[in-house]
């Protein structure tokens, strides 16, 4: 994979957007069905699907990342989950908080806890453009070590 021509950046984003497809995208088609058994109204169910269109990816975005963290690492599945479970629990606080929000408030308190969700994505891609460039806080990670350098 890292030989091929195709920048790897593309290649892991591939892997992910199929990793979405799969396991997230089912889960957004199903969940009117599911909130319908649960009394939710059709506006709760509009904002159930957005909040898990936001949430899903995000999942599965930081789970790639603690992938790639603990690839090479032995019994890395219990290190996997000591470092993504509580990157997790915002993205879903967030994302079901607004759907409660919006039957307990109504739609202002909602878009509010959905606001809320939106900037738990954006520090996840601010993590995401380090990951890119990792020499822009001066730190940079190598060989599982951390090298500080001077900026």
């Amino acid at each position: 994979m890292a030989l091929s021509t195709t920048p790897l950046v593309l290649l892991v984003a591939a892997k992910i957007g199929a990793h979405f497809v799969l396991t997230g995208l089912p889960l957004v088609l199903i969940a009117p069905l599911l909130g319908l058994q649960f009394g939710l109204n059709a506006d709760a169910l509009g904002l159930l699907m957005l909040t898990l269109l936001l949430g899903t990816p995000t999942l599965s975005l930081i789970g790639s990342v603690g992938a790639a963290l603990t690839l090479g690492v032995r019994g890395g599945g219990v290190l996997l989950s000591l470092l993504i479970l509580p990157l997790f629990i915002p993205v879903l606080i967030f994302g079901a908080g607004a759907v409660q929000a919006h039957n307990r408030y109504g739609c202002k308190r909602a878009c509010v806890d959905s606001g809320g969700l939106a900037g738990t994505i954006c520090v996840f891609r601010t993590f995401g453009c380090y990951c890119r460039y990792p020499n822009f806080f001066g730190i940079t990670f190598s060989n599982a070590r951390i090298r500080s350098s001077s900026v």
